[in-house]
């Protein structure tokens, strides 16, 4: 199954990959009007196509990240993430300045091989390397009907924030990154908490409800989602009383003024109120897959997502900018 499944998501993903890198050009016009005149529109183009090696080798990684977390080992899991970075990382200090733009986007390559890579020994280990086969249809049949849901869940996530993306770059220069800075910021504290307690308990909760322990699944829900609770407020409130610091001491260097600290650090108060929300729906969809209930958290995602689409006129207030961060708040209340 895991041969398939690899060979099925190489197949799949590299198809779409190439279709995507054809039509680039028109897809990033469309999404970003202001990149079409800049002088950097060739080199942003070339960094976008690079960019799709990556989600074929993060695909596959999934699919290898699977045995890491069925043989509970979570330690190289976490690495996985770190090592990413420190890819980005390199492109971003070492290639950029020998390369330009695309040289960031071979950074993220490189971080994303070693995201695969770390999972390499594990499903060595438990004999069950992949060997690139013809997939069968009665074998990825159920895979597919509930790698779908999921699919269109993540797929419904990325759209809202390409829309928002889209909305923060028609007010003006750094507004993208602004709003990108709060969020990476506001997603720190919902990878140490929810993302930790969501994988570590997803192993656990298959099991249980595979061996008919429903009593025991609730046991492991409920005590899983009270610590994400008690961690995520102590987060918040932290968050929330140094948000200006933290923004300061992370972000505050270069052309990163006072006046960019003082607005990033309003989007991250107002993106972190949401972080109780979000690290317990990162837990209880995992519930909902691990009951082979995969179309229910698609169903979820989609009230946001409407949410945020007619949240759009709302950016062009006097107030747009925080606004726009208020957007997938108020979505979350779903």
């Amino acid at each position: 199954l895991l041969s398939e499944s690899a060979t099925f998501l190489l197949s799949v993903g590299g198809v779409i990959c190439v279709i995507i890198g054809i039509f680039m050009p028109q897809f990033l016009a469309f999404l970003y009007p202001d990149f079409v005149t800049s002088a950097y529109q060739p080199q942003f183009v070339l960094l976008a196509r690079i960019l799709l090696v990556q989600p074929i080798l993060l695909g596959l990684s999934g699919v290898f990240a699977s045995v890491t977390q069925v043989h509970r080992r979570f330690v190289l899991f976490a690495l996985s993430p770190v090592l990413y970075n420190l890819g980005i990382i390199f492109g971003t200090v070492v290639l950029y300045p020998l390369w330009g733009l695309p040289g960031i986007g071979i950074g993220v390559v490189i971080g994303a091989v070693g995201y695969f890579a770390v999972n390499i020994p594990v499903v060595i280990g438990a004999g069950v390397l992949p060997r690139f086969r013809l997939p069968s249809f009665a074998l990825m049949r159920p895979v597919v009907q509930n790698s779908v849901p999921r699919s269109l869940a993540l797929g419904v996530n990325s759209f809202t924030m390409l829309f928002l993306t889209a909305m923060a770059s028609r007010l003006g220069t750094g507004e993208v990154s602004v709003f990108t800075f709060a969020g990476n910021l506001e997603a720190v504290p919902l990878a140490i908490i929810g993302s930790s307690y969501a994988v570590a308990a997803f192993p656990a909760l298959s099991e249980a409800l595979s061996l008919k322990k429903h009593d025991e699944f609730m046991k492991i829900l409920s005590t899983s989602a009270r610590h994400i609770i008690l961690w995520s407020i102590v987060a918040l409130g932290l968050v929330v009383v140094l948000r200006a610091h933290i923004v300061r001491v992370v972000l505050g260097t270069g052309a990163f003024n006072w006046d960019a600290t003082r607005l990033t650090a309003a989007l991250l108060a107002i993106a972190v109120v949401g972080l109780v929300v979000d690290a317990l729906e990162l837990l209880f969809s995992r519930a909902l897959y691990a009951a082979r209930q995969s179309w229910r958290p698609l169903a979820y995602q989609l009230g946001p997502a409407r949410s945020t689409r007619h949240s759009r006129s709302c950016s062009r207030s006097c107030s747009s900018r925080c606004r726009i961060a208020a957007c997938p708040l108020r979505s979350r209340r779903f």
